[in-house]
């Protein structure tokens, strides 16, 4: 049996990490390594999700690329603050994991 972080991981993190990429990029103004030190990737993997060899967020519902805009929204503030934690990047991504699974706490 799959469980739902599981099939999350394996399945949607791809794409959820390419939305926020180019949302912190594109919105933001954040430079690829900024971007690699908060998801915790590396640069070149933020590079990739740019050009689109990974990730593609045309596999998620409109719906959940606006929550991943607010999440990004987000994690920028607190980066910007100086309060991003890891806690506060897993929050990030559980809130998108809820939404794709269907899971609730």
């Amino acid at each position: 049996m799959e469980l739902p972080c599981e099939e999350f991981a394996r399945r949607y993190m791809p794409s959820v990490r390419a939305r926020m990429v180019r949302v912190l990029h594109e919105k933001y103004g954040l430079t690829q390594v900024e971007i690699s030190r908060i998801l915790g990737i590396t640069q070149p993997a933020v590079s990739q999700y740019l050009r689109g060899v990974r990730g593609r967020t045309s596999d998620l519902p409109d719906d959940v690329l606006a929550l991943i805009d607010e999440q990004a929204e987000r994690v920028y503030r607190l980066y910007a603050e100086g309060s991003l934690s890891e806690r506060e990047m897993v929050d990030v991504y559980c809130v998108i994991c809820r939404r794709i699974t269907g899971t609730a706490l």
